[in-house]
């Protein structure tokens, strides 16, 4: 887990992400972000160098005009497994995904490791 409380960087400034990656030993494009905000999960994500999914619910309210930074886009995380959207978005299978973690605090991510 990155957590900005700890780092001293705050999303959405993309460094949180890059953070993530780093802890598990990988390369940005070898990791998909997965994240419900767009202004705070996928924009940096994108500018970190990782692949994104933007889990899109209604109620955020924070829907950009292009949303072509995201590589994907699903509407739950049942669409993840149901779709296999990892592989479609990138056309390949990855080591890792950081993925926002529910949190009443901002800049929490929760890196999980998944295995091929």
């Amino acid at each position: 887990i990155v957590e900005s409380a700890v780092v001293g960087v705050r999303k959405p400034n993309p460094a949180i992400f890059s953070m993530g990656v780093q802890a598990l030993g990988f390369l940005p494009g070898e990791c998909v972000v997965i994240g419900d905000s767009y202004k705070k999960d996928i924009e940096p994500g994108h500018r970190a160098g990782c692949n994104t999914i933007w889990l899109k619910e209604t109620g955020w309210g924070d829907d950009p005009d292009d949303t072509s930074l995201a590589d994907n886009v699903i509407t739950s995380f049942e669409d993840i497994v149901r779709e296999d959207v990892v592989t479609r978005t990138t056309g390949a299978m990855h080591d890792a995904i950081l993925v926002e973690a529910p949190s009443q605090k901002d800049g929490y991510i929760k890196v999980e490791q998944v295995l091929k």
